[in-house]
């Protein structure tokens, strides 16, 4: 997505408990429905625009933060919940988490927003892109002292199970959901998962 910056997290990452994961940031992230860049009240997260840069790999150190503390206070307390993660935000608040309190806080695979989106993408963009981004994740979950970490979705839970060595407890179905849990050893600290 011209002028968007990585999503490396959706709310604050230094003071989460647990994490929901995803695939990527949606382009609606960025831009309008009608692919508008999003500007003023609307603007979710700094842009290259907003941060007065022209590349990426020319932005100053106090830009970097900028653009950090716009994803720190993505949840903010004035700041709705946007549709798609509120059934996220409802589930969380069923077992004592928000990401509006700052006890949650939301990644993705793959930390650039796509235009178009993931199911749109070729199969060769999407594992170019998984390459490329994972190694971040896995970083990040290393560094985490998450408790807990939920999947949401087939791809994700794939991918986590393959990476983390994910031990599977529990599998079940509820109507048409499948989920299962299970645990991990990551950074010498067992991480619950569940997906």
């Amino acid at each position: 997505m011209p002028d968007s910056l990585p999503v490396l997290f959706f709310g604050d990452f230094l003071t989460a408990s647990v994490a929901t994961i995803a695939l990527n940031p949606s382009d609606q992230e960025y831009t309008t429905p009608d692919g508008r860049l999003l500007v003023g009240a609307g603007q979710r997260f700094a842009t290259l625009s907003s941060l007065v840069a022209e590349r990426r790999d020319a932005l100053t150190d106090a830009q970097c933060a900028e653009a950090i503390n716009w994803m720190r206070e993505y949840f903010g307390d004035a700041k709705p919940i946007y549709g798609w993660f509120a059934h996220l935000e409802r589930f969380l608040e069923g077992v004592g988490f928000s990401y509006r309190n700052g006890s949650a806080v939301h990644l993705d695979l793959v930390q650039e927003a796509t235009a178009p989106v993931w199911s749109g993408l070729q199969d060769d963009d999407k594992s170019v892109l998984l390459d490329l981004d994972l190694p971040f994740l896995d970083e990040q979950i290393r560094l985490s002292h998450f408790d807990a970490i939920f999947c949401n979705g087939r791809t994700v839970s794939d991918n986590l199970c393959a990476r983390l060595g994910v031990v599977i407890r529990r599998r079940g179905e509820l109507r048409r959901l499948r989920w299962w849990t299970g645990e991990a050893t990551v950074g010498g600290e067992t991480k619950v998962l569940a997906g």
